[in-house]
């Protein structure tokens, strides 16, 4: 509440893509990034997950997903994320399989775009 929240359109990475795109992003593959809080310089302290090799410092962290928020994340658990974590705390997760396929034609004589399962229950117990 108060602060901007933002949603990227026309697909959830859209942000992310844009920001990739700005002259003064850095960007650094195959690097799984942990984020602390330091509250003194009130700055971000990035670092790879293994080696812990300095990856800068930043004002802002973008959050892409609400796990970002949770427990899971033992280099989030003590930052300063309270507003967000309460925001979507709430927010129950939906077990779910997705598979993307590729081909390297259209199957143009399928006619649809996608198919989705639901989970349907016997009429004994058992699910499938």
């Amino acid at each position: 509440p108060g602060k901007p929240h933002f949603v990227g359109y026309p697909t959830m990475n859209s942000i992310c893509k844009n920001l990739l795109d700005h002259e003064n992003i850095q960007i650094v593959l195959q690097t799984r990034a942990c984020a602390k809080w330091d509250d003194s310089r009130r700055k971000w302290d990035l670092t790879s997950h293994g080696e812990r090799k300095p990856l800068g410092q930043f004002d802002w962290l973008v959050g892409g997903d609400r796990l970002s928020a949770t427990n899971n994340r033992a280099d989030l658990r003590d930052a300063p994320v309270d507003g967000f974590k309460a925001l979507v705390e709430p927010i129950v997760s939906v077990p779910s399989l997705t598979l993307m396929v590729a081909f390297e034609a259209p199957l143009d004589n399928v006619p649809l775009d996608g198919i989705l399962f639901e989970q349907k229950d016997d009429g004994e117990g058992k699910q499938f």
